[in-house]
């Protein structure tokens, strides 16, 4: 199993200043500023951002959210650090306290502004998905930092590695069909799940996590999602890839059905047990799913990159 991991390489400094003291941020030396130079080690097919054959990448307009905990004070609450295709810049600097005392970091990919604090952070909502992996709704979190803190190196440039991991779950669902029409496409597919859990966020604005531990507290939620690519594919006996991100946990008798349209006509396929019931953070669970006149089959399921998981078969009767 293999973790997608991201290092985010730090340059940190920071000046204590008490209630006597008459200091600015702005005055502090500039070799002591944050500076970032991240990298993606070991991805393949699990970044937040772009995706290019099996690599992952930063690019421009990426943001990410720093908390940073200092012994005299609150933690300045989400720092954005914003990316230009080359550099990684801020508007507000970061400085050590001292050179002795550790300070905690934590972090969170996609930045958003509302989010006063480390514990609640809000989660993306995760309607509307289309069947790639979008990077606004992949959910990264870094705590590495956190527990024992990082205390400032000797010399500069003060570096300070954060790993990044998923915060939910994917699932990929890889589809074909045998006995119909050619051209046949792909209209949506829909999860569901019978009770006691949701599959994905339906508000955006509820939905939190907390990064020092990645417990994640749902807001209003739905039993079902449905995928509805922008463009349907065609499927065929060679397997169509489709990705659905959802919130980790276990749910009751999960579910998968999908529409068709062949020459025209639309094919509701009904619903069939996808069999894994409990679905790990980090984790991609890969389903084979074959589509015939008489039922859906699903396979147990591969978890690759993010974490492996396991599945089973779905047989559904038309």
């Amino acid at each position: 199993m293999k973790k997608m991991i991201l290092l985010a390489c730090m340059a940190l400094g920071w000046v204590a200043c008490d209630k006597d003291d008459v200091c600015s941020r702005d005055s502090e030396p500039t070799n002591n500023v944050i500076r970032f130079s991240p990298s993606i080690i070991s991805a393949t097919m699990t970044s937040r951002t772009a995706y290019s054959g099996s690599s992952a990448s930063w690019i421009s307009g990426d943001a990410i959210g720093i908390y940073a905990d200092r012994p005299t004070g609150n933690p300045p609450a989400n720092v954005q650090y914003s990316y230009n295709g080359t550099a990684w810049t801020t508007s507000t600097n970061l400085y050590w306290t001292d050179g002795i005392t550790a300070h905690k970091f934590l972090g969170y990919a996609p930045y958003a502004a509302a989010n006063p604090t480390y514990t609640a952070v809000k989660l993306p909502s995760l309607t509307g998905q289309t069947g790639t992996i979008d990077p606004t709704k992949d959910f990264l979190i870094s705590n590495n930092a956190w527990t024992t803190g990082v205390t400032r190196p000797a010399s500069a440039p003060y570096s300070v590695s954060l790993i990044f991991t998923h915060a939910l779950t994917l699932i990929e669902f890889n589809i074909s069909v045998t006995g119909f029409a050619a051209n046949t496409t792909l209209t949506n597919l829909i999860t569901a799940v019978s009770s006691g859990g949701a599959l994905i966020t339906s508000d955006a604005t509820t939905s939190t996590i907390n990064l020092t531990n990645g417990a994640i507290t749902a807001g209003t939620t739905a039993n079902t999602v449905t995928v509805t690519p922008g463009t349907p594919p065609t499927l065929s006996a060679t397997p169509t890839k489709l990705y659905l991100l959802i919130l980790p946990g276990t749910y009751t008798s999960p579910t998968l059905a999908v529409t068709l349209s062949e020459a025209g006509t639309t094919v509701s396929v009904p619903a069939a047990a996808i069999g894994t019931t409990t679905f790990a953070p980090a984790t991609k669970y890969a389903y084979t799913v074959n589509v015939t006149r008489t039922a859906i089959t699903i396979s147990n399921p591969s978890i690759t990159d993010w974490i492996s998981g396991t599945g089973g078969n779905i047989n559904i009767p038309l």
